[in-house]
């Protein structure tokens, strides 16, 4: 993978050295965003010096291209190898760190396998303390056996990872060596091209940024203190490089020796024991220790299971004795419950006799209580009925008189008959009296009041409220007029009053025939009460005869059911001592085979131990040849670990070492392109002041001043706007004009830009 990507790096680099040098052709400044330190933009120039090009082909190239060029594009080679160098750099550090964490990783992975290696002999030793018996001794010591072997293999595949990250470490030495080639090919160019500018007669051109011409006289003197300093520079670099190469070789070597030491399998030195194997030995020791206790417990237990036959043999015949016993109680309880049985089932049928003749005297009953209540029900409904007449006819007398009052009085009170119409009409006489006297005496106190009262408007509240009642009392008392007539009209009122003696004679007339039915409308009722009164000290009789009926069936039905759980609950005793009976039979079965097992058991308990004793033995050899391996394993891990820290370490000083040295490179680079242009740009003022006159370049310097100042496009508004992309400066309408007519490219370089990209600019 690495080689396939070393290859398409080179194909683009070539590619985009042919696409700089055509540009370069073309375009009048084709360096300046690298000059002017626009690093933004700069990842479009990308150029790396192929590794397959010798030192005869550079050469060549150099002769047939002008010193200036190679110059131009040395230095962007150089720039751009650098930043490859970082991004590398950068790569490198992450594969460091990742492997760090892998490191990490295996180191944790290793300390749980130590971890459940101890917890696994240690719960091994205190199942065989705790438990006693030999069968789970030996399937403990399987497990161990098992997870020895599963740690086993765990430990082969670590060590296949560790040789799979020696192979990558080599991989990153192998590309800093190639980098550190690359750098020192950059720094062989950049002096060699820094001799051809001090070889070369001709006149050399200006540097990017720069529009003024120099001397050879001026360049001849500048030359030679720029090249000797770089010089300088450069060898060094190459020494430096030279070291970090002797450095390599020597890690390179540490690692060869190291793959050497892992595929023979032999250790430089053997150092103490570790704590995790001192450990797991004194686990071992401890295991054995508690393997003879068990074998003591074993024979203890042989001598427990004698005793326990003998009183097994005891139990046996105690427990045939009480069995015996209690089949000698059981069937004198049968006996007593089999004589209450047959009693109460004569008592039984006694009762169910008696119950049936009650039942049928109660329907009899039954049946004339049902009788008499209709008839009352008949009767009550009658007399309903008949005060709804008479409610009627004092509705239709009150009709016939032509009172609405009296007529409304009778239709609302249907129900309550005993009230008295003239009545009504006086009591509400004498309440509107005393309410019409009341409102006068208080409209008197309100009026009385002063006008300093604080609450007024709680008075003017009440005194409206007053007034309102006022009103509704006038209103009551125009209807009495309208039906008694005033003071004032007397003859009227007379005539009045004579009319109303006539109705009143006719209406006694009335109310004395009236008075004649009612008298005998009043004795049917009585008659009919009377009637009601015998009806219901009838009815009221035979309901108390009901309900002591009544009570005596409850009585009797809960005996009877008493009786009845009495003999459910004999029943079901006569089961429970059968079931009893055949579940002691069944338990003196399974005691005998219970016995019988236990026997059996122990016999093959005795040849398991036997068998678990063979095992121990063969285990415990393994185990230690395991623990061996382990120890080896540990010790390698630890040399390794060791070799490996130190060669990160070395790594990581290298890499820091060359990250300074990039850093100081770019530093030297980037000043002592803004101190040679910063030389153009004096020396060509100088040149300017000493050919012309101090007028005449007042002038230009002026003229030069106003052409930057106006916009580019139309040389007639000042620049007020500035593309943040690419940092041309034009006029606010030219912008406008191109962000309208949708192109929105740069008139100078031809870049792209957003609405985003146009800043305000304030000269």
């Amino acid at each position: 993978m690495p080689e396939v990507a070393l290859k398409e790096e080179r194909k683009r680099s070539r590619e985009d050295e042919t696409h700089i040098l055509d540009s370069s052709t073309k375009h009048p400044h084709p360096f300046k965003r690298l000059n002017t330190g626009d690093r933004r933009n700069s990842s479009l120039v990308k150029v790396e010096e192929p590794a397959e090009r010798n030192s005869d082909d550079m050469e060549v190239d150099e002769d047939d291209a002008t010193p200036e060029e190679v110059i131009k594009f040395q230095k962007i080679a150089i720039w751009m190898q650098l930043q490859d160098y970082k991004k590398r750099s950068q790569l490198a550090e992450n594969q460091l760190e990742t492997l760090k964490e892998e490191k990490r990783c295996y180191e944790k992975t290793l300390g749980t396998v130590y971890r459940q290696w101890a917890q696994s002999v240690g719960r091994g030793a205190g199942d065989g303390g705790s438990s006693g018996k030999g069968k789970r001794g030996v399937t403990d010591v399987e497990s161990l056996q098992g997870r020895c072997d599963e740690l086993s293999s765990e430990v082969i595949k670590l060590r296949s990872k560790l040789e799979r990250k020696k192979k990558k470490v080599s991989d990153l030495s192998t590309q800093l060596e190639s980098t550190t080639d690359k750098l020192l090919l950059t720094e062989r160019k950049v002096e060699r091209a820094k001799m051809g500018v001090l070889g070369s007669a001709g006149p050399a051109k200006e540097l990017p940024g720069v529009k003024d011409e120099r001397t050879q006289e001026q360049k001849d003197k500048e030359v030679p203190e720029d090249t000797t300093s770089l010089s300088v520079l450069a060898q060094r670099r190459l020494e430096e490089v030279q070291e970090m190469k002797t450095e390599k070789i020597k890690l390179v070597q540490e690692l060869d020796q190291l793959k050497l030491q892992l595929a023979n399998g032999e250790a430089e030195g053997r150092e103490g024991q570790r704590y995790s194997y001192a450990d797991l030995e004194r686990e071992y020791e401890y295991a054995k220790t508690l393997n003879v206790g068990i074998r003591e417990d074993n024979d203890k237990l042989k001598q427990e299971v004698e005793v326990l036959k003998k009183e097994r043999q005891q139990f046996k015949d105690q427990m045939e004795e009480e069995e015996k016993a209690r089949r000698k109680e059981v069937d004198d309880k049968i006996r007593s419950m089999t004589d209450d049985m047959a009693r109460l089932r004569g008592r039984r049928e006694s009762l169910q006799q008696q119950l049936d003749l009650r039942k049928s005297k109660d329907d009899q009953e039954l049946l004339m209580i049902t009788e008499t209540r209709d008839i009352a029900n008949n009767r009550k409904d009658r007399i309903i009925s008949l005060e709804a007449t008479l409610q009627r006819i004092r509705a239709g007398i009150a009709a016939g008189m032509g009172d609405r009052v009296l007529w409304e009085f009778f239709m609302d009170n249907r129900d309550n008959a005993d009230r008295n119409p003239l009545e009504e009409v006086r009591r509400q006489a004498r309440e509107a009296e005393e309410r019409a006297r009341d409102l006068e005496e208080r409209l008197r106190a309100y009026q009385l009041v002063d006008e300093g009262v604080e609450d007024v408007k709680q008075l003017a509240y009440e005194k409206e409220k007053l007034k309102g009642e006022l009103d509704d009392l006038r209103d009551q008392l125009a209807k009495y007029e309208d039906l008694f007539g005033s003071e004032s009209d007397s003859s009227e009122f007379a005539r009045r009053l004579k009319e109303r003696d006539e109705e009143v004679q006719k209406l006694r007339l009335e109310v004395e025939h009236l008075r004649k039915s009612q008298r005998c409308l009043e004795d049917e009722i009585a008659n009919v009460e009377m009637n009601w009164t015998q009806v219901e000290e009838q009815n009221s009789r035979k309901v108390l005869e009901l309900a002591a009926r009544e009570e005596f069936t409850v009585m009797i039905a809960a005996e009877r059911k008493h009786k009845e759980t009495q003999i459910e609950n004999l029943r079901r005793q006569c089961t429970t001592l059968a079931n009893q009976l055949g579940a002691i039979k069944k338990q003196s079965d399974l005691q005998l085979e219970m016995i019988r097992k236990l026997e059996e058991r122990e016999r093959n308990l005795g040849e398991q131990l036997k068998l678990s004793e063979g095992k121990l033995a063969s285990t415990t050899t393994l185990a230690e040849q395991q623990q061996q391996k382990c120890g080896d394993y540990m010790k390698a891990h630890g040399e390794l670990k060791s070799k490996l820290e130190k060669g990160t370490a070395k790594y990581e000083n290298l890499n820091t070492a060359f990250k300074k040295r990039t850093e100081q490179l770019e530093n030297e680079l980037e000043s002592k392109k803004r101190i040679s242009e910063q030389f153009e740009i004096l020396k060509k003022k100088v040149e300017g002041m000493s050919r012309q006159d101090p007028d005449e370049m007042v002038l230009q310097q002026l003229n030069y001043y106003r052409t930057q100042m106006k916009c580019q496009t139309c040389q007639i508004r000042d620049k007020n706007q500035c593309l943040k992309s690419c940092g041309h400066t034009f006029c606010k309408e030219c912008l406008e004009d191109r962000l309208k007519s949708r192109q929105r490219a740069c008139p100078t370089c031809a870049l792209s830009f957003g609405q985003g990209d146009v800043l305000q600019m304030y000269l």
